[in-house]
């Protein structure tokens, strides 16, 4: 995965990322929320629920410049 982002040409800089992973997609959950049943709706339920706290952090990076990017 590549990022691009304007930065300015000068001064120091610090970039900090994370690679999140989340076994289900957030699409594919909330896809079920237009069938009326009650066990897609518990699902999508439980979903909400967990969503924030079952990702992972797989990978996280931070890099500093003292000068800017050159």
């Amino acid at each position: 995965m590549r990022y691009r982002i304007a930065a300015p040409s000068s001064g120091p800089l610090q970039i900090e990322v994370e690679l999140r992973y989340q076994a289900i997609g957030y699409r594919w959950a909330h896809n079920l929320e237009r069938y009326d049943a009650p066990e897609p709706a518990r699902f999508v339920s439980y979903y909400k629920a967990a969503a924030m706290s079952s990702s992972v952090v797989v990978a996280s990076a931070t890099a500093t410049t003292g000068d800017g990017l050159h």
